[in-house]
């Protein structure tokens, strides 16, 4: 299968346009619920919830980490959509927190190819982000944090008071963690030039990103160098936009005994 995206990245969601169609990737503390769309509640990156919107399921009495939205376009017919996603969770064994309806949803046979089309589709794309919602709960429980968990890091003043040099496939620039949410770039960084690619030649998801800060900050590069102080939200929006993503920044940007950042700030 092969299937042409458009991906927008930050450091809270993953936004995924496809066919008229949208997916997002978002953590639990960004979710909000809307309606005529379908959503996929995960625990440890397995699914526990699948429904609509207007279902109107109660977010305090669930637990979950992770949530998947999909807008799906106007020939698939949501019903049934719902329903095949949940008998194949049901058929894998997975525990869902609601139940299966009582019948199929009733339509035309033409329109049940279409969506179970669409469902290999969005499944596909799932998987290539890592996202194996249908796999079975016993032999993820095991490896689920060993594969997916990313490690936590803590901001401190003690870190704010340290100059922070990355250096990279072509570019370089020195960083002060100075608050929680504001990572500086300081004037006179110089920008990898060449995004980072795919073997097919089309650009990665993280250059795409790269690009988009890069055009947001373009009245403050001059030939590849930073001419003022550039704020951040995190290390991998810096990272992505001076090495034209792919690198890691946590692990790049080091003090000047060579410790990184992420020696600094790790917690766990």
């Amino acid at each position: 299968m092969e299937i042409s995206l458009n991906v927008y990245i930050n450091d809270f969601e993953t936004n995924i346009q496809f066919d008229d169609s949208i997916i997002e990737i978002l953590n639990a503390n960004n979710f909000k619920i809307s309606k005529s769309t379908l959503y996929f509640l995960l625990k440890d990156n397995v699914v526990s919830y699948i429904g609509q919107g207007k279902n109107n399921f109660s977010q305090e009495d669930q637990k979950f980490d992770k949530v998947i939205k999909v807008e799906v376009p106007s020939y698939v017919d949501l019903e049934y959509l719902e329903y095949i996603f949940i008998e194949e969770a049901i058929q894998k064994k997975i525990e869902l927190i609601n139940k299966q309806k009582s019948s199929e949803p009733k339509i035309w046979k033409s329109q049940k190819s279409d969506v179970d089309a669409y469902k290999d589709k969005v499944l596909f794309i799932l998987k290539n982000f890592e996202l194996d919602i249908f796999k079975s709960q016993n032999n993820t429980k095991s490896s689920s944090k060993e594969n997916f968990s990313k490690p936590r890091h803590k901001w401190t003043k003690e870190i704010s008071q340290i100059l922070f040099t990355a250096k990279s496939i072509g570019g370089e620039g020195k960083a002060i963690w100075r608050s929680k949410d504001e990572l500086v770039l300081l004037s006179g960084a110089k920008l990898t030039v060449n995004p980072q690619m795919n073997k097919d030649g089309s650009m990665n998801y993280s250059a795409q990103f790269a690009q988009k800060l890069r055009t947001d900050h373009l009245d403050k590069i001059v030939d590849n160098y930073t001419t003022v102080d550039i704020v951040f939200k995190s290390p991998n929006q810096l990272g992505m936009f001076l090495f034209f993503g792919g690198q890691n920044t946590w692990a790049e940007l080091k003090d000047s005994n060579g410790k990184s950042l992420d020696d600094w700030s790790r917690i766990d």
